[in-house]
């Protein structure tokens, strides 16, 4: 999968593609303030999974990502470079916009890497389960990264 930052006039704010190159998914929404809220959407319009910004207050950003089925908190500490999952037991090593994300077990749930275009990244996702938090994962991250335009390390 690949996801590219939508940088048009369009509300979207990511658009995620499958290996062949069609459109999968997109996200829309707002970012940056206490109570913004992404969408992701399918390729019929319909809303999949919810990332609520609830805390802006540095060094700290709280999201709260919910599907139908996974419902989980990522904290960003902006101070340690490190972010945290709540109800999952992931953990992120990496410079983004480069990481992988492991499971308990040491297992690669997913990673991220820019694409040979250096327009967008690549997701490889091993947990067909997870796809959607996956991406929803990979949108916070993301847009930390974008909003401090800088690379951020960390290890959970």
């Amino acid at each position: 999968m690949y996801i590219v930052r939508d940088t048009g006039d369009s509300k979207d704010r990511y658009s995620v593609y499958d290996n062949s190159g069609k459109l999968v998914y997109r996200v829309s929404g707002k970012y940056g303030l206490l109570g913004d809220a992404m969408y992701i959407f399918d390729e019929n319009g319909k809303r999949v999974f919810k990332i609520l910004q609830t805390s802006v207050q540095l060094p700290i950003t709280v999201y709260y990502l919910s599907g139908e089925t996974d419902k989980l908190r990522l904290t960003f500490n902006h101070m340690r470079k490190q972010y945290v999952f709540s109800g999952i037991s992931w953990h992120i090593y990496g410079l983004a916009p480069t990481y992988e994300i492991y499971d308990a077990d040491k297992s690669v749930v997913m990673s991220q890497s820019p694409d040979s275009s250096g327009l967008g990244y690549m997701l490889e996702i091993n947990c067909e389960g997870r796809q959607l938090l996956c991406i929803a994962a990979a949108v916070c991250i993301n847009s930390i990264v974008v909003s401090s335009d800088t690379a951020v390390a960390f290890q959970s």
